[in-house]
Parts: structure tokens; sequence; C-alpha cells
């Protein structure tokens, strides 16, 4: 179903323009469909976009026709209802002929790349179909003898597929379609199955589809730019193709920036792309990456297209993550505790110190430190790691903090609470918050420090912490 943002979207950017001379004339019959306005949209540069509409007669005929040369790539046809994709490339002057009921019995007259590319949807579909079908009776497959040929016959499939679009991309070896083949190809192919493979997913770790994954991609052609799904291409290399280290992420991410610098086009993608993913780092190894990006290719640069603001607002970011990054000395932090007794993170004397921001008031605050504790009366405890906990005030009060650690049972933690007037004070003075030393955005913020207050790793999970300090004894 088309999506209804999309359908307003088209409604308020068409201008209806009558040519002398048409450049594009692409005709219509969409049955049964009368006296209704269609849409032609264009997928480029990452975003949708409207090019021109029609109108549809009593007969269900109409026409996209313009003086201006509409550019190679993804289209698509919005009708009530529904949308379909179709190509263009270098050619202009075609017809296409479908029912809203059969959608897949499109038919083009005057367009073979068309045709090539309709056909080839079939049957990658058709055997898609084919391949989920013989993986799941793999799966519950109890003869040896069965498991063997079913997994022949995946192999097989697989195969074939790819020598059809190995023929496809010599046969038109220079056609946006070759292009979008490259970059849309399953990445789930092998040239053998595992006789011993429980999970046919797991095939994409094989040392044969890291090596060729981005085989025939060249990261400056803008047709990657045009292909919907590129972007999940990206992510599936990134998260489950290289290993998950600051190191092999930053070699490839340079590996690929070194090609797509060569198209400013390509270059803001790619560039965009890898700041988006590592903006907000999930585990500490990425906020290396972050900064390594901004270092190397925003720091000393400017683009048209990133405005200075833009550029300020990544710098502030990446400055705050530099300060309180994993080998750096945590900030020492000084405020008063149960008993209103000035206490200094400084002053504890341990091999390791987990420092917890959190809010009384935090539901899955009241989940996570009780984890930390148990973890800490079990394991914890032996290594001579002590807590320090910074109770952040948001709504609450002194009196709700001193109950909720009675009511959590934690009772072998170092507290401090740090008020509002405390953050205030800090601001009117000119110093920097608490908050701000320790990147805060979220409840509960973890620090592990070594026992000279240096930064280990932080915002881990309670079973990643306890990896953490078994793998250092």
């Amino acid at each position: 179903m088309i999506r209804k943002f999309f359908i307003i979207l088209l409604l308020f950017n068409i201008s209806f323009v009558s040519t002398a001379q048409d450049v594009y004339n692409i005709k219509i019959t969409l049955t049964p469909i009368k006296n209704h306005y269609i849409y032609l949209g264009y997928y480029g540069d990452k975003t949708f976009s409207v090019k021109d509409s029609a109108f549809l007669n009593n007969k269900s005929e109409g026409v996209f026709k313009g003086n201006k040369k509409l550019n190679d790539g993804m289209y698509s046809i919005a009708y009530p209802g529904g949308l379909f994709y179709f190509l263009v490339d270098k050619n202009y002057k075609f017809s296409i002929t479908t029912n809203t009921a059969s959608i897949d019995k499109i038919k083009f007259t005057g367009s073979p790349e068309n045709t090539v590319f309709v056909n080839y949807l079939k049957y990658r579909n058709k055997n898609n179909e084919l391949l989920h079908g013989l993986r799941t009776l793999y799966r519950t497959a109890h003869d040896p003898l069965d498991s063997a040929s079913l997994i022949k016959e995946i192999n097989d499939t697989l195969q074939s597929m790819q020598r059809y679009r190995e023929h496809l991309v010599k046969k038109y070896p220079k056609s946006f379609f070759a292009s979008m083949l490259k970059t849309r190809q399953d990445t789930t192919l092998s040239p053998y199955y595992p006789a011993a493979a429980a999970n046919f997913f797991a095939e994409r770790f094989t040392p044969y589809l890291v090596a060729h994954y981005w085989d025939g991609v060249q990261f400056y052609d803008t047709a990657l730019l045009k292909t919907p799904d590129f972007d999940n291409r990206l992510d599936n290399y990134f998260d489950y193709y290289i290993p998950q280290n600051t190191d092999s992420v930053n070699k490839k991410i340079d590996w690929m920036m070194s090609y797509a610098g060569a198209n400013e086009q390509t270059e803001r993608f790619f560039l965009s792309y890898f700041l988006n993913r590592y903006y907000n780092p999930k585990q500490t190894w990425q906020e290396q990456v972050l900064i390594h990006i901004f270092e190397k290719y925003i720091a000393q640069k400017n683009y048209p297209w990133l405005a200075a603001k833009d550029k300020q607002q990544v710098a502030d970011w990446v400055f705050r993550l530099m300060a309180n990054a994993a080998g750096k000395p945590a900030a020492d932090i000084e405020l008063p505790d149960t008993a209103s007794v000035k206490t200094i993170l400084y002053n504890l004397k341990s091999p390791y110190t987990l420092v917890v921001f959190w809010n009384p008031l935090c539901s899955h605050c009241k989940i996570v430190l009780p984890q930390l504790d148990s973890f800490y009366t079990a394991k914890w405890k032996a290594t001579g790691l002590q807590f320090f906990a910074v109770a952040m005030q948001v709504r609450d009060t002194r009196e709700i903090w001193l109950s909720v650690i009675k009511e959590l049972h934690l009772n072998m933690w170092n507290h401090v609470y740090y008020s509002i007037a405390e953050e205030n004070q800090r601001i009117a003075k000119g110093m920097a918050t608490y908050t701000q030393l320790y990147n805060v955005s979220i409840f509960p913020t973890l620090y592990l420090l070594d026992k000279d207050k240096k930064i280990i790793a932080k915002n881990l999970t309670p079973e990643q912490l306890d990896e953490i300090l078994r793998y250092r004894k």
C-alpha cells in the first residue's frame, strides 16, 4: 500500500507544465483507474521526489511528458492504493500497460531494459520463494540423505541465480540495470554449502562472502544513490561481515572513502552515512570510530553541503567524547554522601571503580542497579571493585534518594547526591558540570575505572562488565 505521507508530498510538489517539444514521453494504461491523477516519482540521492503527474482518462490512459531530460535511475508510478517501480536509462519514450489487480503482469513497449528488469524481478522472487521453502525443509529434516539432497538443491539454485545475474551484467554492461544488479546482489551466495551448517543464514560468515561482498561495486558510482536498499546492504556489512573493533571498521571506512571521494555525490552520501551510523556510539570502541571520521574527513575540510553550524555541532559532540574516551583519566567528582559529608572520587583506593550516574525515579535504574549489585556480591567484590554511585536530581528529593537506596539494598555502595543546586553552582562559576564531563544523556550511565581512575569502558551491560573484569584478572 502506498504511504499517505507520500501522496501528500506528491500533491504539494507538482507543477503542471505543458511542453512544446517532449524530451520524455511515457504513455501509461493503468486499468481500471479512470479520471484520476497518478504520479511519477524518482528515487535519487536516497530520497524520493516527484517529477510529474498524469491524468488517466475514461479509458485509463494517460501520459507523462516534459521538455527536460529525466535522470537515469529507478522511478515509481503512484496510484490510488499502491505503486510500482521501473527504470529509465537513456530511453525516455516508451509505453506501460498494466492492471492494478495483477501489477506483476506489467508490459513495456519500446523499453527492452524494463522488460529485462521485470523478468529479472519475477525470476528472483520465484527463486527466493523456492529457497525459503528448501531451507525450511532442511531445518526440519531428520534423514542425512534428505539433508544432503536439500543442500545440493539449495546450492544449485544459488549458483543458478548468480550465473543469471552475471549473464545480465555482461549483456548490458553500461546500463543502470547492470549497476543496480551489482549494488543489490543477494549476499547469501556462497560457492558451496557446508554440510554441517545448522543455520543457512550462517553462510554470510564464510570467507568467500567476506572477500566477495563488494565484487563489481564501484563506490564512486552514483547508481548507488538510486538503489533503495543500498543502506541495508551497508548496514549488514558493518554489522556482520567485519570484526567489531575500531581498527577494522576504520580501515573499511577509509577504503570506501578513498573511492567515494572521487565523486562529490557519493562522497557526501558515504560520509553522511558513516556520521549517522556512529554519531551515537553504542559501544566504547565506536567512539574512536567517530573521532577518526571527524579528524580525517571533517575537521580539516569544508564541504558545500555541510553547513558551518552543523560542522560545529559535530565538533562539539566529538570533543565531549574525546574528554572521556577509553584510556583517559576520569574527571574527579566531589559531592555530599548520605551523611552530607563531601566525598571525593579520587580518594577511593581500589583496583576498579564503577561510577554509576542514575536517578532515584528512573524505572530502568531500579532494574539495572540490583543486577550490578548481584554481580558484585557473587564475583566483583573479590576483585576489590568499589561503587561510586552519583544520584542526579531531576524531580526527586534527597529523602526519596535515601529511601530508594534502602529499597534496592545497595548498602555496600559509595553514594553521593548531585543536586540541581550543585549543578547550577558549577554553571555560575563557569565550571563544566559533571553531566558534561561524563557526557550523561541517559540513566544509568556507567564508567569502569582502573586503579588510577583511568577509563576502561563505559555504557556496558552488567554481563559485558563482568566479561571485562574476568578478562583483566
